[in-house]
């Protein structure tokens, strides 16, 4: 039964997490708050796509990102016996992760950014600030 409510309660407080926005992802959104579209442009290049909120009289910026990486890691591990002796065996190789980062900048009807979100895995790689 305790072991039942700490899962449930472990469950909730993380789901809660997930609409909070990462630290770098806050500071960005902070850092192009009001500033003119063409610093958005020349920091993150044509958008891929352009969207619209029309409820909000707003456009949106869509920046998509490939952040996938490649890590060496140790794929599996044996023991027995070789020649007379015992030897352990591990065996490396490359594990491809793939991840993706996409970046949405809503623009107000004066061409000044309005809110900046970024969401997706790895964003962390991808220079989120102006400079």
């Amino acid at each position: 039964m305790i072991r039942t409510l700490a899962l449930g309660t472990m469950a909730i407080a993380l789901s809660g997490c997930a609409g909070f926005p990462s630290l770098p992802a806050a500071m960005a959104n902070s850092a192009w708050k009001n500033r003119p579209v063409a610093e958005v442009i020349d920091h993150f290049g044509v958008p891929r796509q352009i969207g619209g909120m029309p409820d909000k009289d707003l456009v949106v910026l869509v920046y998509n990102y490939d952040t996938s990486y490649t890590t060496r890691e140790a794929l599996g591990a044996s023991t027995g016996p070789r020649n007379g002796q015992i030897v352990h065996t591990e065996t490396w190789g490359d594990v491809q992760h793939s991840a993706g980062c996409e970046v949405r900048i809503a623009i107000n009807r004066a061409r000044l950014v309005d809110s900046f979100e970024a969401r997706g895995t790895n964003c962390g790689s991808v220079s989120l600030s102006p400079d």
